[in-house]
This record gives C-alpha cells, sequence and structure tokens, in this order.
C-alpha cells in the first residue's frame, strides 16, 4: 500500500466500500503498540474509515495482568467504558472495569 496519507486514504476506502456496498460484516485486525499512554498505528488511518474500533489490551500491575476489551469507535453508539474480559472453559466473559 501507499505511503502517501491521500493516496492510503483512497486504497483504504476502497478495500472497505464493496464490503460496506455489500452489507458484509467484516472484521480486521490490526497490531498496535504502546509507548508510555501513546498509541502507535501504522498509518492513522486504520481509524479513519472503519464503522467500529474494538480494543483489546492487557494490563499490568504488580505481578498480576487482566486483560480489557473497550469498544473505541462504533458509529451510533455511546461505547466508552472498559470492560474486563476473561477466558475460561465456560467460555468468554465481560465485566465492568471497577478498578486495578
Amino acid at each position: 500500500m501507499d505511503t502517501e496519507p491521500t493516496k492510503l486514504r483512497k486504497q483504504w476506502f476502497h478495500l472497505f466500500e464493496p464490503l460496506r456496498r455489500e452489507n458484509i460484516t467484516t472484521f480486521f485486525v490490526f497490531e498496535t503498540y504502546d509507548i508510555i499512554g501513546q498509541t502507535l498505528q501504522s498509518s492513522g488511518m486504520e481509524g479513519y474509515l472503519p464503522d467500529g474500533i474494538i480494543d483489546t489490551m492487557i494490563k499490568t500491575k504488580d505481578d498480576s495482568s487482566q486483560r480489557y476489551i473497550k469498544v473505541k469507535k462504533m458509529r451510533a453508539m455511546s461505547h466508552m467504558d472498559s470492560y474486563i474480559l476473561t477466558v475460561s472453559g465456560n467460555g468468554i466473559e465481560s465485566y465492568k472495569e471497577t478498578s486495578f
């Protein structure tokens, strides 16, 4: 893909638009990394065109780690809370975050 922002945005649009036009629900997975609270993505365009962004993360405190899930973007929805995510033999469960 192109690295020039205007061309890259058009390429992303042409990737998403046929799927949206056909009313196909599609998940794209992108890896990001966090350095001192600043999330870095490959171009910044990944968050502009999709209708929704679901972020999964692991927070570590002392010797304990906790998985979290957060809907960062979902068109026409309110979604700013983080949820604790647990995976066990009973499946996947989420709980409203209190404090960690």
